[in-house]
């Protein structure tokens, strides 16, 4: 209400140049309800300037400015004659150099280059782009109105059409071109189709439509509009083959997925490097047509300059590969060569690639030469190397003399007999003969040479059952567990005495690892002995008498 009355004060010492009489002022209650209202205040100034009920000056907002910021501006009076308010405190007001603002007084008090004032206006804000000052020694009013605010904007283009990746700078004329605060703001409506950066340039992102947007930062809420369409282009093509090797007469068809899948364009075109060595149709089928090479480009047509390649070679091709053995059994350490017949014998490139499926039994080398690494199965290819795809095989067995077999008796002791002797592959061959103190005293974790309590433990009839029997036309025991029904067989191998094989077929002598006490000094051993009607333990000759090993290892 206090607003309201020095407002009303200060239209009271309006003299006659005013469009209205005094008293119309003086009264203020323009309804007549006896109170003093804004819709009152609004009445009175619209009459002082003459304006009719329809164009009206809107005093509902009105407030007194509380800083310079809040008043700093360009003002103009309805005569054209303006006046600038910095908010540094300068000014261009007519006779003064600075200004001071006031605003529990609503004052605004101007000053002299010296600081000696030299005017002072009352004021009151009228929305936000008026100022209703009351000048103090004329007692005259005037409303000004802010002209320093942007009132338009104007861009460069009020549409693009760019392609996606594509780029397009805007610029924008800001009238008044003397705006105090001209600087603007852009905005994109959606920055997953186009961005924009704070000088106006527009980046194309990806297919759609997009709205920039270019406000004036000074509050006046002025801003222009630029409508950008983006077209999608091609990012990537991938081609069903990156390489082809064609016969002469041969085809291939090429497939392209173009991405990304909403590309406003996704046909392509193909061409051939050489059209002498292959074709290529509209479709991407490829003909070969003489031996040589050339490359296959697939590219968009949509102007991205996306594209993809294949190389062809054309080639007289290997129709078969023949190896020299399609099968090999070898033993640990040994080594065999294959070889390889490539037809037909003109082809482009006869040349071939050795591979082994598992190195840990066999490996091959780039001439075909195969290495018996470790028991097992492996299979060697030879693979034409002239794209063929043609190629052949070999199976390889690995036999390992030394690796064993092992069969659970139930013994009480835990022990575990193998199913053949040292150095034999099944369990009737009679396998290799040692002499004591030499082989015998050597062991590992794979294969033990057992001791007599051990031998005994496996004839002890409270165990096993020992049975004289013939395996594949071969003398031995079968001795069988009692308690799982497990068995092996040890066939009556003799021994040698010197060169000579002794008793093979109705003897069997295995050296146990337990010395002869008896008989320290000529290097005796106890062994196990046998023949078609007896088996049992024993001692035997001296260390030039060779026997049979059977191993053992224990379950846990």
């Amino acid at each position: 209400m206090k607003k309201i009355l020095f407002l009303l004060c200060a239209l009271l010492s309006i003299g006659a140049s005013a469009q209205v009489s005094a008293q119309t002022i003086l009264m203020g209650d323009t309804n007549s309800d006896g109170q003093l209202s804004i819709a009152d205040v609004t009445s009175t100034v619209n009459m002082v300037l003459g304006k009719s009920p329809a164009l009206t000056v809107d005093l509902s907002g009105m407030a007194y400015r509380v800083d310079n910021s809040g008043v700093a501006g360009r003002w103009k009076a309805p005569d054209n004659s303006r006046f600038t308010l910095n908010a540094d405190g300068t000014t261009d007001y007519p006779g003064a150099a600075t200004y001071e603002f006031r605003p529990f007084q609503g004052t605004l008090l101007f000053c002299d280059a010296l600081g000696n004032p030299v005017r002072m206006l009352h004021l009151a804000v009228v929305a936000s782009d008026h100022l209703l000052a009351v000048d103090c020694a004329t007692q005259g009013f005037t409303l000004y109105t802010n002209d320093s605010r942007v009132t338009s904007i104007a861009l460069s283009s009020t549409s693009l059409m760019l392609n996606s990746g594509a780029t397009a700078q805007l610029t924008a004329t800001v009238t008044p071109s003397d705006a105090l605060n001209p600087s603007l703001q852009w905005t994109s409506s959606d920055e997953s189709v186009a961005t924009v950066s704070p000088a106006g340039l527009v980046t194309a992102v990806a297919g759609g439509t997009a709205t920039i947007t270019c406000t004036a930062t000074d509050g006046s809420g002025v801003s222009a509009t630029c409508q950008v369409t983006v077209t999608q282009l091609v990012t990537s093509i991938t081609l069903s083959h990156t390489t082809l090797v064609l016969e002469v007469d041969g085809y291939q068809k090429l497939t392209a997925t173009v991405l990304p899948s909403n590309a406003a364009n996704t046909k392509v075109t193909w061409t051939s490097s050489d059209e002498d060595v292959a074709e290529v149709t509209s479709t991407g089928g490829v003909a070969a047509v003489g031996i040589g090479s050339c490359t296959i480009t697939c590219t968009a047509r949509d102007g991205s300059g996306v594209q993809a390649t294949c190389q062809v070679h054309v080639r007289n091709l290997v129709t078969s590969v023949t190896l020299n053995y399609s099968s090999l059994e070898l033993d640990v350490d040994e080594t065999q060569t294959l070889s390889a017949t490539v037809l037909p014998s003109d082809a482009t490139l006869k040349t071939v690639s050795w591979t082994s499926s598992n190195t840990a039994v066999a490996t091959v080398t780039n001439a075909g030469l195969v290495s018996a690494v470790s028991a097992g199965s492996a299979v060697i290819t030879c693979t034409a190397r002239d794209g063929s795809g043609v190629k052949a095989t070999c199976q390889v067995t690995v036999s390992d003399p030394d690796s064993h077999e092992y069969v659970d008796l139930g013994l009480p002791s835990g022990t575990l007999w193998a199913t053949h002797n040292v150095g034999a592959t099944n369990p009737e061959d009679y396998g290799a003969y040692f002499v004591y103190k030499t082989e015998l005293d050597l062991s590992d974790d794979a294969a033990y040479v057992p001791t007599i309590e051990q031998f005994y433990e496996l004839i002890n009839s409270s165990y096993t059952t020992s049975t004289w029997t013939t395996v594949n036309g071969v003398n031995g025991y079968k001795i069988t567990s009692k308690s799982n029904g497990n068995s092996i067989f040890l066939p009556a191998a003799g021994y040698r005495g010197g060169t000579s094989l002794l008793y093979a077929g109705s003897q069997g002598y295995y050296w146990s690892r337990t010395p002869d006490t008896k008989n320290p000094g000529y290097a005796y051993a106890l062994f196990l002995f046998f023949n078609s009607s007896s088996i049992s333990t024993g001692g035997m000759g001296d260390r030039y008498n060779r026997g049979s090993v059977r191993p053992v290892r224990l379950s846990n």
